[in-house]
């Protein structure tokens, strides 16, 4: 006979597998949530991102104003929020010339995005590519 019933035995295994995966479904919501709120004061001015702005060194604004030549100021907005969302998360982990490879890189991410929006697409639109194949010939 076994020394524990076969329902502990089984409610132990699940509460180890619900660890292995590296949080339970409760840290998941509590993530998501995070993330959601994130996502919608991206858009905003939000104070405690006061202080990844505040760290640009002058020579990095003047690299900034090159960068952002010709764009709108939606897209300039669109920059400074995503670099200080990056700031804000990352910032203390950064050299920087890693804060200027990531200015140069959402900026120009930032660039051909502006080229592709204008573009109106619907839902039955075809692709603009297919793919083809082409079999072999046998002999």
């Amino acid at each position: 006979m076994a020394s524990k019933p076969e329902w502990s035995a089984m409610k132990e295994k699940k509460a180890v597998s619900a660890k292995a995966g590296g949080f339970g479904r409760r840290e998941f919501g509590q993530r998501a949530a995070l993330a959601l709120t994130g996502a919608a004061l991206a858009g905003t001015h939000f104070s405690g991102f006061a202080h990844a702005s505040a760290i640009t060194s002058a020579s990095g604004l003047a690299d900034q104003q090159e960068d952002t030549q010709g764009l709108s100021s939606k897209a300039q907005a669109e920059i400074e929020a995503k670099l200080q969302h990056i700031f804000a998360t990352y910032g203390s982990r950064l050299n920087d010339d890693q804060r200027k490879l990531l200015r140069r890189t959402v900026t120009y991410h930032v660039r051909m995005l502006e080229a592709v929006r204008p573009i109106a697409v619907a839902n039955g639109d075809p692709p603009a590519t297919v793919l083809k194949l082409v079999g072999r010939k046998t002999p």
